[in-house]
């Protein structure tokens, strides 16, 4: 049995993927978003321990550490650090961002761990992340606007359609996504 291919969603969803991530890194290395330069600098305070043996440890100690200030605490080198001391936004987006670069960076670290600075992220790379799942997070709200209008008995595509030129109020919205509050806006 054929299955029926939906020519014009798959268009509509490849048109704002096109949108989203054209130029994603445009204003590097300056980066003026000030809300974003607070959660890629969140992200690249993340530091993983040398050994990955000792992860399970680092979690351990970020939940039994002693009172630390916030405003001048810096991870030590021996160290790891997962605490973002950042929470404006939640933590989800952050965690996220660490994660995907340092799955990328993992085989590196795997062949020379003193070259891949122990899966540390820098401030470009969390930049590049951040933007890079705001962007599929509004592609999939594009996807979910689809779907809510075929349940709402309204004209589907031209709603799609709509949604996938909504490009700076979908990433202004999907940069904030994280696990308190539903990531697919409308």
């Amino acid at each position: 049995m054929k299955k029926n291919i939906n020519w014009p969603i798959i268009l509509i969803l490849l048109l704002a993927a096109i949108l989203r991530f054209y130029n994603l890194m445009h204003d590097a290395p300056y980066f003026f978003n000030p809300d974003e330069r607070n959660m890629a600098g969140a992200v690249t305070r993340f530091v993983l321990p040398a050994k990955f043996s000792e992860i399970s440890k680092c979690i351990f100690s970020e939940f039994t550490s002693k009172n630390l200030p916030a405003t001048n605490y810096q991870p030590k080198t021996d160290n790891c650090s997962l605490n973002p001391h950042f929470f404006a936004y939640g933590q989800f987006p952050l965690y996220l961002a660490y994660l995907s670069d340092s799955f990328l960076k993992a085989p590196l670290f795997a062949l020379n761990a003193n070259q891949a600075g122990r899966l540390a992220t820098d401030f470009p790379a969390a930049v590049f992340w951040l933007r890079f799942w705001s962007a599929v997070s509004s592609i999939a709200t594009v996807y979910a606007v689809y779907r809510l209008a075929i349940l709402l008995s309204i004209p589907a595509l031209p709603a799609a359609l709509f949604s996938a030129f909504q490009k700076k109020n979908h990433l202004f919205l999907s940069l904030g996504c994280h696990i308190d509050r539903a990531c697919l806006r409308v």
